[in-house]
């Protein structure tokens, strides 16, 4: 159930409250912009580029652009939670500590906040005012409330090294390899063979451990990349060719359905949005 949505451009902010959700749908994914996740009902974990952050009602997670993640809800929990995306523009001429929030560390580090690591019932009213239809232009109130629970956030890292959550359990060193290489050659032709011989074990064996670390299999990870970087070139203005060249696909058919079937417009549609 939508308890509130506004969706314009590159911004979308949105409350739900899923009394039975359906985990098919919570699959891995990314942004090509920021953004902000407040879990306010349920029980589960987090993972964001491999790394699992535990769930507790008031607990912030901040994501950029490209950081594939993925909500792990038990069965039979009601989930409820507001999300922010919005474009990394925000943050231009703010302190730039919002944006060391999101761009000053590794992918899938130090992105969660823990309830007891701020103030929560500030944040918390925060984000549900943003969510409460008022006169007015909701893009800037939305802007109004999001801009100061950032400050927020950024004061408690700068403040305490204990601001944000560490991970259920370290990454499998295999899984962090991998993920690396992955990243480090993302627009390069290579294929599980080629990662199986690089890391001297078997496809399955890779594809099974990455897939119980990451919430994906290894070459689903892939394309959502890919795609992503795809549609960040593709709204700069490159041509749909050029994007599937220049973001790793080769036959552009098979571009084409992938970017169809994920954003649900052709990639023609997306040029220049």
């Amino acid at each position: 159930m939508i308890l509130f949505e506004y969706k314009q451009g590159d911004l979308w902010a949105h409350h739900t409250l899923d009394e039975v959700p359906n985990t098919q749908n919570l699959t891995i994914h990314a942004h090509t912009g920021c953004e902000l996740y407040c879990f306010l009902q349920g029980e589960g974990y987090y993972t964001v580029e491999g790394n699992h952050y535990p769930l507790t009602p008031g607990t912030i997670l901040l994501m950029r652009s490209g950081e594939t993640h993925m909500p792990h809800i038990r069965d039979g929990c009601a989930y409820e939670r507001i999300a922010i995306h919005f474009p990394a523009e925000y943050l231009t001429g703010e302190d730039p500590a919002l944006a060391a929030l999101f761009e000053d560390r590794p992918l899938g580090a130090n992105n969660c906040f823990p309830p007891e690591a701020a103030d929560l019932d500030y944040l918390r009213s925060s984000l549900l005012r943003l969510c409460t239809p008022s006169a007015g232009s909701t893009e800037n109130r939305i802007r109004a409330y999001l801009i100061p629970v950032l400050y927020e956030l950024a004061g408690r890292r700068g403040r305490s090294s204990n601001s944000v959550t560490l991970p259920v359990r370290p990454r499998d060193p295999l899984v962090i390899d991998v993920l690396d290489y992955i990243n480090s050659h993302l627009t390069e032709e290579f294929d599980l063979d080629e990662l199986s011989r690089r890391f001297f074990f078997s496809k399955s064996h890779i594809n099974k451990i990455f897939r119980a670390e990451t919430g994906s299999s290894v070459w689903d990870y892939v394309v959502v990349k890919r795609l992503l970087l795809a549609r960040s070139l593709l709204q700069s203005g490159v041509s749909a060719a050029g994007a599937a060249a220049r973001s790793g696909f080769s036959d552009y058919s098979s571009f084409f359905r992938l970017y169809r079937r994920r954003f649900g417009v052709s990639p023609a549609k997306d040029k220049g949005i």
